[in-house]
């Protein structure tokens, strides 16, 4: 009796921890770095408008910048439920919002040159990238998942671990059998198979 009251306060002071330490330390980690590599984009995007690349000027360097900034402000704020919210406020309840913002930004695209295009759309894709690895890292349900892939795919690889070792023994039967000119299993010597590996 005493006994299982002890591995259950065992076990759920270890969930406890666990999940402290998941909303707290790992995910605080994880945004701190997620916010690093954004300001990494940004000052890439700066030092292109620097080196004359595109010009400050341009609205759609401004726009860029502007969604750059909104990413590192509310990085926080970022999970896999806020963004399905997000998007299903844009598509309904503020579909002319996002539809002026979109056209917004087709419009100030519209003005760039093809490269000056292709840069801002990998800056864009570089900054959605970061944002997509961290949903990825700070998502408890993510982290389920993964972890049950992780199992999936030690036990697949185990199962295929157990087959080529196998396959390689009856390959080395087979070897043998060629070298010596007989059959173990005619003979009924099979447990004579020497070991040609050592």
């Amino acid at each position: 009796m005493i006994y299982s009251h002890l591995i259950w306060v065992i076990t759920s002071s270890t969930f406890l921890i666990l999940w402290f330490m998941f909303f707290t330390i790992h995910r605080d980690f994880h945004i701190a770095r997620t916010r690093h590599r954004l300001f990494l984009i940004r000052s890439e995007l700066f030092n292109a408008a620097l080196e004359g690349k595109i010009g400050f000027h341009e609205p759609a360097y401004r726009l860029v910048r502007e969604t750059l900034n909104g990413m590192i402000r509310f990085t926080h704020n970022l999970s896999f439920l806020r963004l399905i919210a997000i998007v299903a406020l844009n598509l309904y309840a503020h579909k002319r919002l996002f539809e002026h913002f979109d056209s917004e930004f087709q419009h100030a695209f519209d003005e760039l040159t093809l490269d000056q295009r292709s840069m801002l759309l990998k800056f864009i894709e570089k900054a959605h990238t970061q944002i997509l690895r961290h949903l990825m890292s700070v998502s408890i349900f993510w982290i389920i998942f993964k972890l049950a892939s992780i199992i999936y795919s030690w036990m697949n690889m185990t199962r295929s671990t157990r087959q080529r070792a196998m396959r390689v023994r009856q390959w080395r039967r087979f070897d043998a059998e060629a070298a010596y000119g007989i059959s173990f299993q005619d003979n009924g010597i099979d447990s004579m198979i020497p070991d040609l590996g050592q």
